[in-house]
């Protein structure tokens, strides 16, 4: 038969403290130094002094102290009310100091003293206890070694980086020890925001990688990274994580812990969402990785600015770096002391169709001064502007501050006013194609709702425009709208909107041109004809290479092998937008953009109308003869160099007959 007997659960409390006394126990030998700043904390206390002198280290604080000697003496037992935590252990960690001869607390009216050889060599598991009629407020503990002197720094630096740790007052050999704001480095970062929750109390800022310091009760938490891309200060709340016996500096892995950092990535998402509400377009493109990695496209696609990103590449930030674009305009100038000279007076005559020569207008009015500069302005700017209508002399030029023409309002300034702003766009203007940022408005319009508007459009990798500045113009030539990724989130707001990468319209733009009346109708049609003959024999052309008619322009987009937008070019009385083509052997030169009714030809003569006639459809003429001679397409950095050339060799041919 059998029986049934009952045998105690005992716990060698002898072999627990040799342990400690070996340092098998604690991290460290002066963790005393932190666990005894810990009991002042739980006891409230406002105060704490410090004496290390003559080998001994004394702790006094103003707190609630312990009524009950026993309870100092029994381990894992709490008598705190600001925490259920284990009681009793920490203060044992004074067997782990170095060569520690033993240990005396005071509080209320009692005071217990232990020695190591009481414990160690007489096996006495009792301590000393007296009892004095006078009570004190607090705790006072002092542990006796030979390596508690004032001169041994590292005792004296342990003191000090746990003392500024306090949130009492803690006075070491009777100075006061700076109190540390943990938060301050952390506040001072840029995009730093700070958090308070049941979990903890922290200030996160954002980086590459990030190594968050936690802490709990001030005290330092060893390995716990709890999440990436974040950095910056915590301090655990009680009962928000589960730390690990006796010093509790490691985290256990339990679900108290997979709360927290769910808490956490929720803090850290609401940064990097505040980064993309509230930053700049260079603080948003410093931090676009870790943004990608922390948030989703949806959480920050609404929040993308157009203004944050460059969405078009404009004709006038292009340079041809291997052609000097000056030459063309030195030419010009040539042409146009030619024209003065033949006129025989000071009069500065303008360009017919001014429109299509803007440039060349605002070079114009800005070649004889060195002080004053014309600059294009909104017509809604200015007041009391003077629309030109007729010819222009200097001595108007050196009276008017603002003048109209073409439809444009130019404006008189200071070149000293203004050298800066030139400055900054002659730098705008070194590279083949150029970033430009868009004005800011107060409505700020979305990436989003800006994709929404328009089915002809690509984006690109602002890494990879270079790479594709031919095909880029290409496309914004035929009316589709090329949007620039600089960074890796406008990458993914792109693709989570199915807006196809910029390769797959490569094939996908067919344009037919329509001619009809091809033939020539007027006296001044076959006069400027005749007048074109020079450049065929320069060139080695047929002599009926040029023809005049009326053209117009077809143009299909296709992307992704549907048509997605099909235009009609034409000209229009008040608007020219073709000016001609090159069909085969021929150049065909649209008759509306011509305007030969402008000008009054004469037979056989090189005179002021006919060069009047030459430069007004002198780009034209340079534009097509690239096309012809040199087999390049529309806006790229090859034709607009061969242009140039060849409008200077134009020039120049016509200037030497």
């Amino acid at each position: 038969m059998e029986k049934d007997y009952k045998v105690d659960i005992t716990i060698d409390i002898k072999s627990k403290l040799r342990k400690i006394w070996e340092g098998k126990t604690f991290s460290d030998n002066l963790v005393l130094i932190t666990e005894l700043f810990q009991n002042s904390q739980r006891a409230n206390a406002k105060n704490v002094f410090i004496e290390l002198k003559n080998g001994s280290l004394t702790f006094k604080d103003d707190g609630c102290g312990c009524k009950s000697s026993s309870d100092v003496l029994t381990l894992d037992q709490s008598n705190w009310t600001s925490t259920n935590e284990g009681f009793g252990i920490g203060l044992w960690s004074w067997l782990a100091v170095k060569s520690v001869e033993g240990i005396e607390v005071k509080s209320n009216n009692w005071k217990i003293i232990l020695t190591t050889k009481e414990i160690f060599e007489n096996n006495s598991l009792s301590a000393r206890l007296e009892i004095f009629e006078n009570k004190i407020k607090g705790f006072e503990v002092t542990i006796y070694s030979h390596i508690f002197y004032e001169s041994n720094k590292t005792v004296y630096e342990r003191i000090v980086s746990d003392g500024e740790m306090q949130l009492s007052n803690v006075y070491l050999n009777g100075y006061l020890i700076p109190k540390l704001d943990l938060h301050e480095e952390a506040r001072g970062k840029i995009f730093s925001k700070s958090f308070s929750n049941k979990y903890f109390d922290a200030t996160l800022y954002p980086t590459k990688y990030g190594v968050v310091s936690s802490f709990y009760e001030r005290r330092k938490i060893d390995n716990f990274y709890p999440t990436e891309y974040v950095d910056g200060v915590i301090e655990v709340k009680r009962n928000a994580l589960t730390l690990q016996e006796p010093d509790r500096k490691n985290v256990i892995r339990d679900d108290k812990r997979y709360d927290f950092i769910e808490k956490l990535n929720e803090c850290r998402k609401e940064l990097y969402l505040e980064i993309v509400k509230s930053g700049d377009s260079k603080e948003i493109d410093e931090h676009s990785r870790e943004i990608d990695m922390v948030l989703d496209v949806e959480d920050y696609e609404k929040y993308i600015l157009v203004d944050d990103l460059v969405l078009e590449i404009e004709e006038n930030s292009r340079n041809i770096d291997e052609f000097d674009p000056t030459t063309k305009f030195n030419s010009f100038n040539r042409l146009v002391d030619t024209i003065k000279e033949m006129n025989e007076t000071s009069q500065l005559s303008l360009i017919d169709n001014q429109n299509d020569h803007q440039e060349e207008i605002e070079k114009l009015l800005n070649i004889h001064s060195e002080v004053f500069t014309w600059v294009k302005v909104s017509g809604e700017e200015i007041e009391g502007v003077r629309v030109l209508t007729e010819s222009l002399t200097e001595d108007m030029l050196e009276s008017l501050s603002v003048l109209s023409i073409g439809g444009v309002v130019y404006k008189k300034v200071r070149v000293e006013d203004y050298k800066d702003d030139f400055k900054e766009d002659d730098e705008e203007r070194t590279s083949f194609i150029t970033l430009k940022t868009t004005k800011k408005s107060k409505k700020k319009d979305t990436l989003k709702s800006v994709l929404k508007k328009t089915n002809r459009k690509v984006w690109v990798s602002a890494s990879e425009m270079e790479d594709y500045a031919d095909l880029i113009s290409k496309v914004e030539y035929y009316g589709v709208k090329v949007f620039i990724a600089r960074n890796v989130l406008h990458e993914n707001v792109f693709k989570s909107n199915n807006i196809p990468y910029i390769t797959a319209i490569e094939e996908g733009i067919k344009k037919t041109n329509v001619k009809w009346d091809v033939e020539l109708k007027t006296k001044k049609e076959e006069k400027f004809i005749e007048l074109l003959q020079p450049l065929c024999n320069y060139y080695n052309l047929p002599l009926n290479t040029f023809k005049i008619g009326n053209l117009k322009l077809m143009i299909e987009t296709i992307l992704d092998g549907k048509v997605i937008n099909r235009e009609i070019i034409e000209n229009k009385k008040n608007s020219i937008k073709l000016y001609g083509v090159t069909d085969g052997e021929d150049i065909i030169l649209d008759r509306r953009a011509l305007g030969l009714q402008r000008f009054n030809l004469s037979d056989g003569n090189l005179g002021v109308n006919e060069f009047k006639a030459l430069m007004a459809n002198l780009k034209t003429i340079s534009h097509e003869l690239a096309h012809l001679l040199y087999n390049t397409e529309d806006n790229t950095k090859e034709h607009r160099g061969m242009e140039y050339l060849i409008y200077d060799e134009i020039v120049g041919l016509y200037l030497s007959i």
